[in-house]
């Protein structure tokens, strides 16, 4: 997956309860992003109760939600 419709990434269970994790859509950045992306997968993984980081924003139910994130500064591709 180059990148998801809000140009972040993908970091849930597939299926809740599934065991199956997607970590995908970093269109690029997931080396530099993956030191951080690896506590937050071990966080799910082992369903800790204090994550480091809040796996909200990159639940994969956001589409069927329709609550793609957004913020101040919008993605989009020049040209």
């Amino acid at each position: 997956m180059p990148s998801p419709p809000d140009w972040h990434p993908i970091i849930d269970e597939a299926v809740p309860g599934s065991g199956f994790f997607i970590c995908a859509g970093f269109s690029g950045h997931g080396f530099k992003l993956g030191p951080a992306v690896g506590v937050m997968a071990a966080d799910l993984l082992t369903r800790s109760t204090t994550p480091t980081f809040d796996p909200a924003l990159f639940r994969l139910g956001r589409y069927a939600e329709n609550q793609p994130v957004s913020g101040q500064y919008e993605y989009s591709i020049a040209g």
